[in-house]
């Protein structure tokens, strides 16, 4: 810091012990001779949250969360004690924000997360009912369907009688016409053995095919890593609702979030942000620098 800075800073502080939260941050900004579009480059923003921050004109369409994660981020950048101007920020969103019952239902911090963790719910009870309805159904036609290897009760009795009675009924045929009576019933015999096997073998497949129809569906698990090129505010919900991470993340930091797919994901600045899916890279080049974005990964 120059010897300039060191002289124009306790004057500064006498007047932003009586000035806003803008107005310090306005301040210490002029001290430093940067232009509020260099402020918004260094930051990633854009410069009409810079304008809204200075002038305390907190009715762009951001949540507290992100107003004080920027506040944060522009402290840090203009070496000001960020603790104190996020106490003096409590007090000037006390007067700014609507209150919960003024507000519409899908602005109402925990509304909307409450929404999809039912939707998932519902989804999860109406998937087993229909699971239930399905096996009963199974289980109510193999009831009612005769057995399938019926084979064995069509195969004629082979016992020594019935060529007692060829051999007493043709007493004066030769042994060649008893072979071949023989030979006629052995071929019989095997016949019936080939369509009881075939009967046998296609049976237990059919209910295998059944079984396999009926397992329930599997959740696929999945891991998601992020690397921060530059300050972002992050969140991270799974397919179940649960919250696996939120917070506004600094230049350098890497993370890695497990949970069941897909992931619903909130990025503050999308542009100083890469994620992969699986190891897989996730194409964010749609996505507006300094612009709020919600992505689902992976996508529907």
């Amino acid at each position: 810091m120059s010897a300039e800075d060191n002289t124009e800073i306790p004057v500064d502080e006498d007047v932003e012990q009586t000035a806003p939260v803008g107005e310090k941050l306005k301040l210490a900004r002029e001290a430093k001779g940067w232009t509020r579009q260099q402020v918004a480059e260094k930051l990633f923003l854009t410069e009409e949250i810079i304008v809204a921050i200075e002038e305390q004109s907190f009715h762009v369409p951001r949540s507290v969360a992100f107003y004080r994660g920027y506040i944060r981020n522009y402290a840090n950048l203009l070496e000001v004690s960020p603790d104190e101007l996020l106490a003096a920020l409590d007090d000037v969103l006390g007067e700014v924000t609507p209150t919960v019952r003024d507000m519409p239902e899908d602005l109402v911090p925990g509304s909307r997360r409450r929404k999809v963790r039912w939707g998932v719910y519902f989804k999860w009870v109406i998937g087993s009912l229909l699971i239930v309805m399905v096996a009963s159904a199974v289980y109510v036609w193999q009831r009612s369907t005769p057995s399938l290897p019926v084979a064995p009760a069509s195969v004629p009795p082979k016992n020594d009688a019935g060529r007692g009675a060829l051999s007493l009924s043709l007493p004066e045929e030769n042994d060649a016409s008893l072979d071949s009576v023989e030979q006629t019933t052995d071929d019989s015999d095997e016949s019936s053995s080939v369509e009881t096997l075939v009967s046998e073998t296609e049976g237990p497949s059919a209910k295998t095919m059944v079984e396999a129809a009926t397992e329930p569906p599997k959740m696929a698990e999945g891991a998601l890593t992020f690397d921060f090129s530059g300050y972002c505010w992050v969140e991270v919900y799974d397919a179940t609702g649960e919250r696996l991470a939120i917070g506004n993340k600094k230049p350098g930091y890497q993370m890695t979030v497990t949970g069941m797919a897909p992931f619903r994901v909130i990025l503050g600045n999308a542009s100083v942000v890469k994620i992969r899916y699986n190891d897989a890279p996730v194409d964010l080049t749609g996505t507006q620098p300094g612009r709020r974005t919600e992505i689902t990964i992976p996508a529907k």
